[in-house]
Parts: structure tokens; sequence; C-alpha cells
């Protein structure tokens, strides 16, 4: 919750500072205290994996206006007088304020980062109290060597050029937020000691997240880490006598006012500085005029090597994302190669079982053989046996009709027999007639 919520009224929270100070950072614990950052953030890359954080189409709109200014994200020179009041830059307003409607309308807290609004802060504002939104402004700061030795690890700039790049950054950003409620802080109090230092920081830029600092606590623990920070030097090191005076006295203003709350010392500083500026501003532009066609050479090489470098950078987004797309479809394979070898454990497992089904069919099988085997052979005994007994069978036919023949001729000769007997009873019986006839006498 902000001062401005009970208004009614939206907060953006614009983090600022030099390259490599710390600005990716300080702005994911930004959104993990509550801040929206929209969806359209640049992918992560080598030199920062953990991801920069970055609004990418506000960074597109400060390059397209850097570039109509002459300019470049790295340009060590003052931006041109009344860049401000340029076609470019009013167009580039209209941009800011659509981004603003587009991606954070009506979000309470949201937060937006680049180093280049470091110098193009002004635009920021304007389309800020334009849409009547409430500006706050976080000041990211590390030691001046540190950030030269990262920015010579990553893109061979020398120190002189990087000590320049970061007092005009900051110089820039502490006369932009002139009259803004605004914090700052080193990307080594984040590292060491985010707690105290966010709670500072919610205090000066009146918002208030204790509760969220309590909730997310562990999540912030979980991100920021000590081993981020490259190129720490030692308190103390006798490399810090490289850092030019005037920077030195810059960085320790800067710690003052962590401190005390009071930015007058670095507004004073920055008069001086610019001051101090005009005096090699102006031969710096006529050098840069009088080397014509040499200078346009070097900016043509530095704009291909930009072009070359953000290319490669494109070139590592894309082989990341081809790299998570085989890695999708390799776990996809991998749980598809798990799944077959599920099926091929089942199938396994119904084969083992269908060979043992099989193997005891085969068994069964030989089992039936053998016992048809031994009934073909009862059957062919059998066989063999009806047919002796069927060849037994006609002999004993033929030996009983035989028989029957002969007893049929035995009972025709007994007939004939018994014809006879009966014709001979008969002879008999008629001459025993004829003897009693013979021999009975006569009546008279």
């Amino acid at each position: 919750m902000t001062e401005s919520a009970s208004k009614g009224q939206d907060t953006a929270v614009l983090v600022l500072g030099m390259h490599r100070s710390g600005t990716s950072a300080a702005t994911r614990v930004l959104s993990l205290l509550g801040a929206e950052l929209g969806d359209r953030l640049l992918s992560p890359q080598n030199d920062n994996k953990k991801g920069f954080w970055e609004h990418s189409d506000a960074v597109e709109i400060h390059d397209r206006l850097l570039e109509s200014l002459g300019r470049t994200w790295h340009d060590m020179r003052e931006l041109p007088d009344g860049w401000q009041h340029s076609p470019a830059a009013l167009f580039a307003v209209d941009e800011i304020c659509a981004l603003i409607k587009r991606d954070f309308d009506g979000k309470r807290l949201w937060s937006v980062k680049d180093p280049r609004m470091c110098r193009l802060m002004p635009l920021w504002l304007a389309a800020l109290q334009r849409l009547d939104i409430r500006a706050t402004a976080l000041l990211m700061v590390r030691d001046p060597l540190e950030v030269a030795d990262s920015l010579a690890v990553r893109d061979g700039w020398s120190h002189g050029h990087s000590y320049l790049m970061w007092a005009r950054h900051l110089s820039e950003s502490i006369r932009a937020t002139h009259g803004v409620p605004r914090s700052m802080l080193t990307y080594g109090d984040l590292l060491t000691d985010w707690r105290s230092n966010l709670s500072r920081v919610g205090r000066q830029l009146g918002l208030d997240w204790e509760e969220s600092i309590a909730n997310e606590a562990a999540a912030i623990d979980g991100f920021l880490s000590p081993e981020d920070r490259h190129h720490s030097l030692v308190p103390g090191s006798l490399r810090r006598q490289e850092i030019p005076l005037l920077l030195k006295e810059l960085f320790q203003l800067c710690s003052d006012a962590m401190a005390s709350g009071n930015w007058r010392p670095l507004e004073d500083w920055d008069t001086r500085f610019v001051g101090a500026s005009e005096l090699f501003e102006r031969p710096l532009e006529q050098i840069i005029a009088n080397l014509g066609d040499a200078e346009a050479a070097r900016d043509e090489l530095a704009r291909l090597s930009q072009e070359r470098i953000e290319r490669i950078h494109q070139l590592e987004h894309q082989m990341k994302e081809t790299v998570r797309h085989l890695e999708a479809q390799y776990f996809d394979k991998v749980q598809h190669y798990a799944q077959l070898e599920g099926r091929m454990a089942v199938i396994t497992e119904q084969l083992l079982r269908l060979e043992s089904e099989h193997l005891s069919l085969v068994e069964g099988r030989a089992e039936a053989r053998a016992v048809a085997k031994e009934r073909q052979i009862r059957l062919e005994e059998a066989q063999a046996r009806l047919e002796e007994a069927q060849v037994q069978r006609e002999d004993a036919h033929a030996k009983l009709k035989d028989a029957l023949d002969r007893i049929h001729g035995g009972e025709l000769l007994t007939q004939r027999l018994q014809n006879e007997l009966e014709e001979l009873r008969m002879q008999v019986r008629s001459r025993r007639w004829l003897v009693r006839k013979a021999f009975t006498p006569r009546r008279p």
C-alpha cells in the first residue's frame, strides 16, 4: 500500500542506475514485494542468467530515441541541447503513455527498469504526469571500479569510458529526479542487508510494504546471492587508487545521502560536474565533427558491432529456446518411453502367461497325442481282434451252416425213415388184419 493508494492514485517506481549496477536484482525484488513489471520482459542472457527484468518495449523506445538524437546507449556525451522538445522525444512520450496504458492501467504499484532511463527520465516524468500517476525513483549505485571491471570483461571497454558513463548516468538521474520522491541503494547493501535497506527505501518512497517484506523474505533470500556479485573488490584494496578522485567523492556522497537522506550535496556535485563538462563538451563535439568519415566509419563499426552483439544475444536466446524445446521433447520422449516400458512390461507379463499356457497346452497336447497313440494302438489291436473274431465268426457260421445242412439232411432222412416206418407199420397192420381175417372163424 502506498500513500497515494488512499487517494486512488497509482504509483510507479522507476529504477535508475548505470549498467552493471544491480538494477536487475533490485527490480526483481520490487516485483516480489508486489510491483508489477509487465509481461514483455527481456529474456535472460549469459551475462545476466537470472534475468534483466527490463520491459522490452521500453528498451526499444529508448534505443529508437537515442538513435534519432545521434546517440547510443553507451554514449559518453551529453544529450543534444533541447532534445526533450524534439519531435522524436515528444513521440517517445506518446509511446511511453501508450505502453503504460496497455500494460499498467489500474495497477496500484508497478515498476520499469532500464539504465537508459537515467538519461531519458524527463520523458517518463512527463508521461506519468499526463496520466496522473505518482512517480518515484530508486537509484541503484555500485562502486565505479567494479562497474568498469564488469564492462571491461563483458564489452571490452576501457575503464575511462566506463568511468565517464558511470558519472554521466548518475549525474543525470540525480538532476532529473529533483523534487520526486526518491531513494538510493548500493548493490552491496542490497545483497548483504536487503531487509533494513528495503524498509528504508519504502519509507523514503512512501511505500508501505513491511508486510510484503515479511511474507516474501524466503523468496527474496532465495533470489539474492552474494555469488552473483562478480568483480567484487576487497575493502582497502590498492586498486581503489585507480578510481578518479571526482568519482570517489561522488560515490562517498551517495553513501552519505543514503545515511542522512540529504541529497543537496549530490545536487551540488552535479552542478559542478555540469560546469566541468562544459570545458570539454564543446571541444569534444568539434573533434567529433572534424573526424568526418572516420567518425562515421567508427559509428558504423560500432553499429555493426552492436547489431552483431544483439544478433548473438538473439541467437543465444533462440538456442536456449531450442534447447528448452528439445528438452521438452526429450522429456516427452522419456515419458513416452516410460509408458512404452510400462506397456512392454504388461505385454511381457501377458506373453509369459501365454507362453506358460502354450507350454501347458503343448504338454497337454503331447499327453493327448500319447493317449491318442495308445488309443490308436489299442484300436488297431481291437480292430485286429475284431477282424480275427470276424474270421472266426465266419468260420463258425460256415461250420454252423454245414451243421445245419447236415441237420437238415438228417431231418430229411429221419422224415424219410419215419415215412418208411409208417409205411411199414401200415403194412404190418394190414398184414395183421389179413392174418386175423384168415384165422377168424366166419359166423354162420
